[in-house]
This record gives structure tokens, C-alpha cells and sequence, in this order.
């Protein structure tokens, strides 16, 4: 585990990924720092609760709370927070403040330690074209079309909002996509582009029509664009003319800080040097440019103006063999800051599956690397545990915290094989929307039976593209079972209580992320608490995935304070 000790690495500065993934010269550290200071995201402390002396001090003492620590003492009513890290919990903190310490009375609000996405596309977020609209929580067309209009208040004439991906038709009541019309109704001055995800018609209102259609996209009279390229076109044509990824970055980390996220582990960027890709492929990224991807949160790194910790994947690149062969020697295992900081190879370590074998064998070898491999159902998964296997006879893999991805439809002897080989899983919400099926697949988390495996488990969301990034959607399947119509799809005595699925989103966390001081709320854990807006140990079930965050604290800042997430 990671020890304070090691906080230092850095300091606050970020450090430059071209380096680390792709071998340039470290004159390329410098040109990383040199990108342009971006503005600071907003910060709720009010100007006349913080004297000059104290300017970005990380001391702060919630008091006469019900906070939920996951450690012991279980439940408390007052935390102190020094330099960002917690120093007390219980009763007659005082003695623990400093003349900079801001004092908040929870005035008996529920708090738990900062909720953690293992797996998430965060980086290729900021890519999202225009202003990205979250339809997580609709639950029918007149939710998604409140969301889309409150994106847009506020918006200049002709600035594009977009809600793409993490969601479908299957999970409003309605059971289809919003119509040309409505879309005009809610954002009149704005275009707008809805689309589920690859495979599947896109919806545009009026202003959006007039401006596909002008480059040759045809649109029909309801406002779809047809399955297939056109709009696979369409959506590239946005990536590359609506995009600006600092402001979109900023945009995510606001989204997260409103649902209480407060650190993320990035699955790498699934994107080629600039060109590269066909407009087809633009849903995986196509017209991100790979080696410029990182620019955004190394700015934001910078400039100290991250307001959620960020860990880094290295997904692998199809840049040709000589790269899958050379590249780990230039790769760095756990080098950063409290911050920012790079974890894992994957979700991905070769684009060539006949080189997995190989692959996998080198990522052990190179030693202190963790390791996570996406995995899609039963068959991958019994695939990769028996390479796995084969790799452990050479290289013992206890202590590396090689984890799948993903994980559904796992049964008894592979949780078995795992636990000997000292591997974890993480699950995402695959059923919240009826529409993610696949046919053949069986997308059923045996959410308890994993936990009783003694398997390291976590939740994740692996969002924004396929899945809800909201993570009280997911915590609300572990408990409930229930899907986003309230229909049962989870087996009877497979749901979770509710301590333990926020476990799932915290304190199970830590060994995903090799660092104890995430996921509780203890002395020597990072100062990383979420205020919600409501108990969320005694609100009703149903009431679960309307959860959001009132406050959101990282390492003893406030990121968050309003009245929740957009």
C-alpha cells in the first residue's frame, strides 16, 4: 500500500504522460508544463470565511453530522481535516484545529468518505463535443428533456449541447428517443445532438438539421439521422469543429463533484495519432488525437486546479509491434502525485489478441505493475484466468492486484481460480437499462456471491459511453435489484445491504487503487468526505438512486456545495 511517505513525488505538479507513454525525449516534460493556465473551477467557500493567510488552506472540522466512516468508530458526529489529511474522528476535535481551520455544521446531515470510480473514460470525456448534457437519471423523455434544457440555459446562440452515451431509449418510461419537436421546444436558440450509442439512430431539433444537412448529412423530418455512417459522420464533424477539451474537463469533474465522486481511475485513451481513424470509428474516440489527449488534466494538474484525484491506466495503442514490444520500458508504475498519479496497464495491453499471452507475461515481469483486462461474459473471463494461471507459474502474481473488468455472469469456479491467484473483479451496472443486453450474454452480477468469494470487489461505472456515470444508479441495483422501471433484475439473494454496496464505491476501492488512505474516513485517510442531501442508511429503496452530493470535500477543500449534480 501506498504510504505518506510517498506523497512527494511531486508535490503538486503533474508530470507528462508523452513522457511515460510514449517515449519522448524529457525535454517533452517541459513542453507538457508549458500548456497555458486554464481558469479555476468555481470554489463554494464564501470570499469572508477565508482571511488572505489563509488562502488554500486544507484545514477544515465537520461538526454535528451523522457520518458514516467504514471504519471504527462506524458512525460519528465530527471529523477534523488537517493539510488534507483526516487527523480526528469522534468528539473534541478542537484540540486538532489550526487558526485556518473553516468550522461546517452538518446540522445532523448524513457524510461517507468520497465515492471512487475504478473504471471510467474520464480522460476522453473532456473530449465530448459542445456541452455534454447527463441523462443518467432520466427515467422518461420529459426528464431528458428538463436535463437538455437546463444545459442550455444560460448558453450563447449556436453553442451545442450534446447527450451522448451512458444511457438508452430502454430506461424511460417512454421507450423511444425524443422527437425534432421536443427537442426544439426545450432549447430553441441551441442545436442539439441525442445519440444512444454506436449502432443506433441519432435525434437533432431544427438548428442542428440546418447544420448537418449543410455538409451533407442527411436528417429526417422527425430530426433522426439514420443508423450507420451518417451518423458516425456526424458526430466526428462535432469532434472535430465543438470541441474544447478543457472546458469539457472541467464540465466532468463538476458532474462528479455533484454525485459525490472524488477520485477516478482512467481506462486509457482508445484513440490514434491525429487522422488516423475513420469518422466511423469516432465513438471510440476517433477524432481524439492520442499523443494531445492528456493535455487537459495535465493543465489542470498544473495549474492545481484538479478537484478529484485521478489515477491512470495505460491502454495500448496500435502503433505496431515494435511499440507493444519497447513500451514498457519507458512506463512508470505508480508515478505522480495525491492527485494525479498513473496504475494500471489496460484495460487493454495489446490490440493483437494472438499477443495477449506474451503481453500479459511482460506486464508481470516488469515488476509493480497492476494490471486490469476488459472482459465481455463467462468465456473471457475463463480465457483470460487460465493465461492468468499460466502466467502465475512464472511469475507470482499475489501482491499485483490484477483485476477484470467489468465482470458479469461470473460463476463459482472462476471466483475460485481468482481468489487462489490473488486477482479482483469490478462490476458495472449492466442492467440498469434493459437496453445494454446482448444477445447470448447474460449481463446478471451475482453481486453477493462475488462478495462472499473473498475475491477483491469493487463497483465501477465504466461510463460515460456505455454506462451511467451516476454512481448512486449502480449503488441502487446492488441494493435493490430493481432496473430504472422498477423491474426486478437481479436474483433473489444477490442484492447487497446497503453498507456493503456503498463498500463497493469506497473502502473496496483501496486495493483497486493500492492506496489504504482512499475509501474511509479515519486518521491518516485522505480528507476526500461527501455531505448528501439526504440519509442515505434510512431513506426508502426506491429513493436510493435520487441521492446526490450537498458538499464535496477533497483533501479537506470544498469542490461542491450546491444542490446537486446537472
Amino acid at each position: 500500500m501506498a504510504t505518506s511517505g510517498s506523497r512527494s513525488l511531486l508535490g503538486r505538479k503533474s508530470f507528462s504522460l508523452r513522457q511515460i507513454v510514449f517515449g519522448g525525449l524529457l525535454a517533452t516534460l517541459f513542453v507538457a508544463w508549458a500548456v497555458p493556465t486554464v481558469a479555476a473551477p468555481t470554489r463554494s467557500a464564501p470570499a469572508s470565511s477565508v482571511t488572505p493567510a489563509c488562502s488554500g488552506s486544507r484545514d477544515l472540522a465537520l461538526r454535528n453530522g451523522k457520518i458514516v466512516t467504514l471504519s471504527t468508530p462506524a458512525i460519528v458526529s465530527e471529523v477534523v481535516i488537517r493539510d488534507g489529511l483526516v487527523v480526528h474522528v469522534g468528539p473534541g476535535g478542537r484540540h486538532d484545529y489550526t487558526p485556518c481551520t473553516r468550522v461546517i455544521d452538518l446540522k445532523g446531515r448524513t457524510a461517507i468518505p468520497g465515492l471512487i470510480d475504478g473504471h471510467i473514460h474520464f480522460v476522453t470525456w473532456g473530449f465530448r463535443p459542445g456541452n455534454d448534457a447527463r441523462l443518467d437519471r432520466a427515467e422518461s423523455i420529459a426528464d431528458a428533456m428538463h436535463i437538455i434544457a437546463k444545459r442550455a440555459d444560460g448558453l450563447a446562440a449556436r453553442q451545442w449541447v450534446t447527450a451522448v452515451g451512458g444511457w438508452s431509449r430502454s430506461q424511460f418510461s417512454d421507450n423511444r428517443l425524443p422527437t425534432r419537436d421536443e427537442l426544439d421546444q426545450v432549447s430553441p436558440n441551441n442545436p442539439v445532438f441525442v445519440w444512444e450509442r454506436e449502432g443506433l439512430p441519432a435525434v437533432t431539433n431544427s438548428s442542428g438539421a440546418a447544420y448537418f444537412t449543410g455538409h451533407g448529412i442527411a436528417v429526417s423530418a422527425n430530426g433522426e439521422l439514420a443508423v450507420g455512417r451518417d451518423t458516425a459522420v456526424a458526430y466526428s464533424l462535432l469532434g472535430t469543429s465543438q470541441v474544447d477539451p478543457q472546458r469539457g474537463t472541467r464540465d466532468a469533474m463538476a458532474y462528479l463533484a455533484g454525485v459525490g465522486v472524488t477520485t477516478v481511475a482512467d481506462m486509457g485513451v482508445n484513440a490514434a495519432p491525429e487522422g488516423q481513424r475513420p469518422p466511423e470509428r469516432s465513438w471510440h474516440s476517433g477524432f481524439v488525437d492520442v499523443y494531445r489527449a492528456y493535455d487537459s488534466v495535465l493543465a489542470l494538474s498544473h495549474a492545481d486546479q484538479l478537484t478529484l484525484r485521478v489515477r491512470l491506466d495505460f491502454l495500448d495503442t496500435p502503433d505496431g509491434p515494435a511499440h507493444d514490444a519497447e513500451r514498457l520500458k519507458y512506463q512508470f508504475p505508480s508515478f505522480g502525485n495525491d492527485m494525479l498519479k498513473t496504475l494500471c496497464m489496460g484495460e487493454f495491453i495489446t490490440p493483437d489478441p494472438a499477443k495477449y499471452d506474451d503481453s500479459a507475461l511482460a506486464v508481470a515481469q516488469r515488476g509493480g505493475w497492476c494490471h486490469e483486462q476488459h472482459v465481455m461474459g463467462l468465456t473471457d473471463i475463463r480465457k483470460f484466468i487460465g493465461i492468468w494461471e499460466g502466467v502465475n507459474a512464472k511469475v507470482p502474481l499475489a501482491g499485483r492486484h490484477w483485476r477484470l473488468a467489468h465482470v458479469f455472469g461470473i460463476d463459482a469456479d472462476a471466483l475460485s481460480r481468482l481468489r487462489v491467484l490473488g486477482a479482483g473483479v469490478n462490476v458495472a451496472a449492466m442492467l440498469y437499462a434493459p437496453g445494454n443486453q446482448l444477445p447470448g450474454l447474460s449481463r446478471e452480477i451475482p453481486y453477493r456471491s462475488i462478495l462472499n468469494s473473498g475475491v477483491p470487489v469493487a463497483g465501477v461505472s465504466d461510463g460515460p459511453n456505455f454506462m451511467p456515470v451516476d454512481p448512486w444508479i449502480h449503488i441502487s441495483l446492488m441494493v435493490t435489484g430493481k432496473d430504472s422501471q422498477g423491474r426486478q433484475v437481479v436474483t433473489s439473494g444477490e442484492t447487497l445491504d446497503r453498507t456493503q454496496a456503498l463498500r463497493f464505491y469506497t473502502s473496496n476501492q483501496a486495493w483497486f487503487l493500492d492506496d489504504d488512505r482512499l475509501g474511509t474516513i479515519k486518521p491518516g485517510s485522505f480528507g476526500d468526505i461527501v455531505v448528501l442531501d439526504r440519509d442515505y442508511l434510512a431513506v426508502p429503496e426506491g429513493e436510493i438512486r435520487g441521492i446526490q452530493a450537498s458538499m464535496t470535500i477533497v483533501g479537506g477543500q470544498v469542490v461542491y456545495d450546491g444542490a446537486g449534480g446537472r
